[in-house]
This record gives C-alpha cells, structure tokens and sequence, in this order.
C-alpha cells in the first residue's frame, strides 16, 4: 500500500491546479473578459458574414453579366473581338481586388482588438 499516499497526493496537486485555474477564469469573468471576447466574436461574425455576402454578391453580378446576359446584336462584333478568357481575367482582377480589401479589413480588426485590450488593461490613451 505505499502507493496510496502517492495517488492521494497527486490527486490533491492536480485539484489545487484545477481550483487555480478556476479562480483566474472566474476572476476573468467578473472583471469583463467575457465581455470582451463576445466583442470580439461579434465583430468577426459580422465582418466574416459582410465580406461572404459581398463576395457572393460580386460572383452573382459577375455570371450575370458576363455569361448569363443576351448579348445584344450590335455587340456580337465587340464580343467577337473579346479573347475568350475575358471573363476570367475580370475574376482575377475582382478577386486581387478583394484580398487587398480583406488585408486592410484585417489590420483594421486589429487596431480594434488592439484598442479594446489596452483600453480593458488600462493602457488607453484617451
């Protein structure tokens, strides 16, 4: 039986460690961690769900007029002399277009998570 005194004292370590990190995760949530985290998974569902819409969006306008559009008969000409991966070409600039706009949406996410944590640390400016 002398591994019982063992078992007992490792139990005891590990729950310590357990009510430890209970404590700091409580501590966290009364003084507005929470608050903060919901912050920042709202902002990004709005913004991940504003960026598909808009991508969406352009895919849509973007097979209309360019697959799904009777070309009149005066345009035939036009489009003869068109080469044939206009459409494509039109994506990549839209798409090149996009993931800038994406990068600059990011480092705006940032400077904002950057904000509300020196600001719930106490480092503000302000």
């Amino acid at each position: 039986m002398p591994f019982v005194p063992l078992i007992s004292a490792i139990t005891g370590f590990f729950a310590s460690m357990f009510m430890a990190v209970w404590n700091k995760l409580i501590r966290w949530y009364l003084t507005g961690g929470l608050k903060i985290f919901l912050i920042y998974v709202a902002a990004c569902t709005v913004f991940y769900n504003l960026i598909s819409w808009l991508v969406s969006q352009i895919n849509g306008a973007l097979g209309d007029l360019l697959y799904g559009v009777q070309v009149p008969d005066y345009a035939h000409p036009i489009m003869a002399a068109l080469p044939s991966n206009t459409g494509a070409c039109i994506q990549i600039c839209l798409a090149t277009y996009l993931a800038g706009a994406a990068y600059n949406l990011s480092k705006e996410v940032a400077r904002f998570k950057l904000r509300m944590t020196e600001k719930a640390a106490g480092f503000s400016k302000a």
